[in-house]
């Protein structure tokens, strides 16, 4: 029984997060409050959950029509440090985005240290959400918009499989 992890054979069974609709629910509720630049740092570019969040990510972008630059795509390894650097990679262009959309929490958090030395306000100045609602999001300053996966609901049915 794999969690968030696809595992293929026949006495094998996996419960995933629809990482499609987390990218979905981002980039609608961005632009039904007219919120169009957006850059998105994802995990390494061989993560099969970060390539289905870029994915659909750069699919609704299109979709409605905002604004997507190559140079606001960056990559991490979804840890702390990965999302400062990819900030830095972001803020260093010649025009940066309203919002920033991180495939974990953890870069999301990076990135609002990036933000913090560079004397930028959130959301004041960039917006930014993270993704997968870990506990450490609540005791940040500010604290950090995310996109929550229902652990609890994966749990009780990855305990069904395995009854």
């Amino acid at each position: 029984m794999g969690v968030d992890i696809k595992l293929s054979g026949p006495r094998s069974s996996y419960v995933s997060t629809d990482n499609d609709k987390v990218s979905a629910q981002v980039v609608e509720y961005l632009y039904l409050n007219s919120i169009k630049e957006v850059a998105f740092i994802g995990g390494p570019q061989d993560s099969i959950i970060s390539n289905i969040r870029k994915q659909a990510f750069t699919h609704y972008m299109n979709q409605f029509g905002m604004l997507m630059k190559e140079e606001w795509i960056q990559y991490g390894n979804y840890f702390e440090d990965s999302g400062y650097q990819a900030m830095n990679r972001i803020l260093d262009c010649s025009h940066y985005p309203k919002v920033v959309y991180a495939a974990s929490d953890m870069m999301a958090l990076g990135a609002l240290k990036a933000l913090k030395e560079r004397k930028m306000q959130v959301p004041e100045d960039i917006m930014l959400v993270g993704c997968d609602d870990i506990e450490a999001c609540r005791y940040s300053d500010p604290p950090l918009a995310t996109v929550k996966q229902d652990k609890e609901k994966m749990g009780e049915i990855s305990r069904l499989f395995v009854a």
